[in-house]
């Protein structure tokens, strides 16, 4: 396994990879779908789950380091938060 300096490195590589060489070859047919990049060799493997996309990526590349992307979306997973307290502001803070 190589070492890299960050895992800004690896985003910033594997961003590369999908721009320039990967990007035009999947998004016309395979949006939404997750996008494994080996970031050493530029290979990539597909799934239709993180899971998937990451055990096939595993299997070809064993101790290698992978970009996880979403095909078509800005980033692989989306954030959101709901609360489940009910909030009372009676001027207890």
């Amino acid at each position: 396994m190589s070492n890299y300096a960050s895992p800004s490195e690896i985003a910033r590589i594997g961003e590369k990879l999908y721009e320039d060489k990967i990007k035009a070859l999947v998004e016309p047919t395979n949006n939404g779908d997750f996008l494994a990049i080996e970031i050493e060799s530029g290979e990539y493997i597909l799934g239709k789950t993180v899971e998937e996309a990451l055990l096939k990526a595993k299997g070809k590349f064993p101790n290698k380091i992978f970009h996880l992307m979403r095909v078509g979306y800005a980033g692989a997973f989306t954030h959101s938060r709901v609360s489940r307290h009910q909030h009372s502001y009676d001027g207890i803070i």
